[in-house]
């Protein structure tokens, strides 16, 4: 998915490989719920006892008073996701004469990156001044998909198209002004890099996203999910360098903070939850591993990750078990709240003073070692 300008899309998925694990809380849930409506005995049908916890009127009173939503945000981003899929091909068949980029192939089976660019991906050049591309009258190979550039006749006897930064942007252009398209950190939450992608994150969308809003209601999974996919892009914007990014894997992540939270917040209430936390651990550690593939944002991962957990912690409906209980939960609610909004501050402040000198850190998105390491830390725009 690599234009001849050493552009690469980052496509920050992984999603299906981490749907397994709610299916089984779902079903405990259930069987609790089942048995505090019906005001059955406190034994599951097969015999075992569900958890002592059941045992409190306390705790069996908020159970009960537990709603089923239904998911209307995610039915809504999903649609949405998937109509700005088929622009993206569409605008690919105009520019380009064909549906998906084929030369280079697209491995995600979609647009080229400048179309990708110029519908809202995350890029940074769009976003801020000081990235080496904002000089006044620069001229920059185009990526694939971006139409109207100047054509230079190369020494070996080649042509290509050069372009402005304004042509390589697009969505209004810059207009003569340094670049400050902010909203390219909420807009690829809605964007994909193509129908592989759109598959691989919709999967974990659906499946589990879904049975969560049911649980959280519309405006709580609304919260978190945009929170925590805009967080994941300021965070990726930080430490990605100059590749373009899309997808709502950094929701996603978010959404997998959550289910951390959620089990152990309700550890009383799951059974062997021992077993079901060193599985969850695994399924976050594999996702984490995969972010280190090509064309995956594992910083769009990580970031989403970490403000989805500050903002499952303020937003997630909550079980208490005792006032102590009661107490200690508020307490992490009311602390995670200044320090979600720190966490975005020093986020969008770093991003705009380009101050985040973290050599180390491109070993977040790759190991050392693999041959596809330097396409990752090295993306770029290559001046003509």
């Amino acid at each position: 998915m690599k234009t001849s300008a050493d552009t690469i899309i980052a496509a920050d998925d992984s999603s299906p490989y981490y749907k397994g694990y709610h299916a089984a809380e779902d079903i405990e849930l259930a069987r609790r719920r089942a048995a505090i409506e019906a005001n059955a005995p406190l034994d599951a049908p097969s015999g075992d006892a569900l958890p002592s916890a059941l045992h409190s009127p306390y705790v069996r009173k908020q159970l009960e008073e537990l709603k089923v939503h239904r998911p209307y945000f995610l039915w809504l981003v999903t649609a949405i996701q998937v109509v700005m899929l088929i622009v993206e091909l569409v605008l690919n068949q105009q520019k380009t004469g064909q549906l998906i980029q084929t030369n280079p192939f697209n491995p995600m089976i979609g647009p080229a990156p400048g179309i990708i660019i110029q519908t809202g991906a995350r890029f940074t050049p769009c976003i801020r001044p000081h990235t080496g591309m904002d000089t006044p009258g620069a001229l920059f190979q185009c990526p694939d998909g971006v139409t109207g550039g100047t054509p230079q006749k190369q020494s070996d006897g080649t042509t290509i198209y050069t372009c402005t930064l304004d042509q390589i942007c697009g969505m209004g252009g810059l207009n003569g002004q340094p670049p400050n398209q902010w909203y390219r950190f909420i807009v690829p939450v809605f964007l994909h890099g193509g129908v592989v992608h759109l598959i691989f994150n919709l999967g974990f969308q659906c499946r589990t996203g879904f049975q969560m809003e049911q649980d959280f209601g519309w405006w709580r999974m609304a919260l978190i999910y945009i929170i925590s996919g805009v967080g994941g892009f300021i965070f990726g914007g930080n430490y990605a360098g100059l590749s373009p990014s899309v997808g709502c894997s950094g929701a996603l992540f978010g959404l997998i903070a959550c289910l951390l939270i959620d089990l152990l917040q309700n550890w009383r209430l799951v059974k062997n939850p021992g077993w079901e936390l060193a599985k969850l651990i695994f399924l976050i550690i594999f996702s984490f591993l995969l972010g280190t593939l090509p064309y995956l944002d594992n910083f769009a991962h990580i970031g989403g990750f970490f403000c989805g957990f500050l903002a499952g912690l303020i937003f997630m409906p909550t079980i208490y078990y005792t006032k102590t209980d009661k107490i200690v939960k508020i307490t992490l609610q009311v602390i995670a709240v200044p320090l979600l909004i720190t966490v975005y501050a020093l986020m969008i402040t770093g991003f705009y003073n380009a101050s985040n000198n973290c050599p180390w850190c491109k070993y977040l998105t790759c190991i050392p070692g693999m041959p596809w390491c330097e396409s990752k830390w090295n993306s770029t725009m290559i001046p003509s």
